[in-house]
């Protein structure tokens, strides 16, 4: 009987502790409401901050309003606090780096939702707040690869020249960035370094000179700027040699 008893209490105890933690978890109905605009504010911030990156991935650089997104065609950014309709606050504070704001009627809290990955990257206090975001650093350097392209000038695909032969090329980007061009030629089923100019103005022609021995090679080219980031490698172009010395 007295172990009847006390599995009676300890069932009792263990459903009200439950209640108690529901009551805890929900809240009043005040509370609950107030935590749903929250969650929602918090969601929209994360979507804004996907499209943007989104927006420098196609226009390689931060957009000037939140209107701007709309030139998406995907675009399905909430840009308007759920409870005031009232767009949220961007300013950018660099050229990848920015800030989005809202005013939260909460305090951000792990331990109500702790799997939540919004509430472990976009953590709050109550009342106004800016989250200083920025473009990922593999987004950043990818829009710079594509300011490195770099083409062929001379010779000409095929064209027979004597040796030493000048191998000319250009960066065709717009960075503003000094960039020096690296030069290989296919050897021995791999790819061997020629040589490499110094740093020059994106947008210039750089060349090198070589001494060959092979009747013929096929070369190409990238361009790497001074803090390392280089472009993508150039198509191959052959090169058939009438004489060497």
């Amino acid at each position: 009987m007295i172990r009847h008893y006390v599995t009676i209490t300890t069932v009792s105890l263990i459903v009200l502790g439950a209640i108690g933690y529901g009551f805890y978890a929900a809240g009043t109905p005040g509370e609950s409401r107030n935590r749903e605009f929250d969650n929602t504010r918090v969601s929209n911030i994360s979507g804004l901050k996907s499209e943007i990156e989104s927006y420098y991935r196609e226009n390689g650089k931060l957009p000037t309003t939140l209107g701007s997104l709309s030139t998406l065609s995907y675009s399905y950014a909430k840009t308007k606090d759920p409870e005031t309709s009232k767009e949220y606050e961007f300013r950018a504070t660099g050229d990848t780096t920015y800030k989005l704001c809202a005013t939260f009627s909460t305090v951000s809290d792990e331990q109500r939702d702790p799997y939540s990955y919004y509430n472990r990257e976009f953590k709050h206090p109550k009342g106004y707040y800016c989250f200083n975001l920025s473009i990922s650093r593999t987004l950043i350097d990818s829009q710079i690869k594509n300011n490195y392209n770099v083409t062929l000038v001379s010779p000409a695909s095929r064209a027979n020249v004597d040796s030493p032969v000048t191998l000319t090329v250009k960066t065709t980007g717009t960075s503003d960035k000094k960039v020096k061009i690296t030069f290989q030629k296919y050897e021995a089923l791999v790819w061997k370094d020629l040589g490499e100019t110094d740093f020059a103005d994106s947008g210039t022609e750089q060349s090198i000179k070589v001494n060959v021995v092979e009747s013929s090679f096929y070369w190409r080219a990238r361009a790497c700027d001074e803090d390392g980031i280089c472009g993508n490698w150039s198509i191959t172009r052959l090169v058939n040699i009438n004489s060497t010395s």
